[in-house]
């Protein structure tokens, strides 16, 4: 009985996916068996599968034997960075210890649960035929980065936005009444008093926790600190 990390590459494309298993030739057996059977857990593998003329086109190999689970965790996603196995390939999830086999039905399109980034969610709309929906979160999201507002009036993408940006939104707010209570025009503070930022330290704040309450950024509080430890 083998042990660690394989490899099923459609040797087509060269694309592959990666996993790993305690026991690698009864992982290969039960992988085979739900691609015959049509409901194998990656949707990106089954829809290879079914696609292919010659199922012996999907070539399996084990690339390395690993003993540990913990360390077989650590090495799959050593392989699937490498071989892309995510964005390039089949597998379902861009992280070894945290897979995503569900692929989201059309009327879940909308459901940000599905997405691990906003790339992930413009693609699906893509991929779905809705490019002006694409567009249009692009968009809102560039604008929300500049100015920190949602212009649209859809509430499809206003109940996303909000739902994927709440903990950034409410930071945002925070640092915005901060920069406005500290003498701001434009939501920005005129000067900073580094003797003042250096009481914040002494107080046992970080540098971030000093750039929010001032209402700046972390990187004005280290120009204007320095070489000076964080603590």
């Amino acid at each position: 009985m083998k042990q660690g990390i394989y490899k099923i590459t459609n040797t087509n494309n060269g694309k592959v996916y990666i996993g790993r298993a305690a026991n690698i030739e009864k992982r290969w057996k039960e992988h085979k068996e739900a691609l015959a059977a049509g409901n194998h857990h990656s949707y990106k593998l089954q829809e290879c599968y079914d696609a292919l003329e010659n199922k012996d086109d999907l070539k399996f190999e084990i690339i390395e034997e690993v003993q540990y689970e913990n360390e077989r965790v650590v090495k799959e996603q050593y392989y699937m960075d490498k071989y892309d196995a995510y964005h390039n390939g089949y597998n379902c999830s861009e992280f070894a210890d945290n897979p995503k086999y569900v692929k989201p039905k059309p009327e879940d399109i909308h459901n940000f649960v599905f997405y691990a980034s906003w790339y992930e969610l413009i693609d699906a709309y893509e991929n779905a035929g809705q490019p002006e929906m694409a567009a249009e979160i692009a968009k809102q999201i560039v604008n929300y980065g500049v100015t920190g507002q949602i212009t649209t009036d859809n509430p499809l993408i206003i109940g996303i936005i909000n739902a994927m940006c709440t903990t950034l939104i409410d930071k945002s707010k925070s640092r915005y009444a901060a920069s406005i209570s500290n003498g701001s025009k434009g939501g920005r503070p005129m000067k900073y008093s580094k003797d003042e930022m250096r009481q914040l330290r002494d107080k046992g704040l970080t540098q971030q926790d000093i750039a929010d309450q001032l209402g700046c950024s972390k990187r004005t509080v280290q120009r204007a600190l320095g070489d000076e430890d964080e603590i």
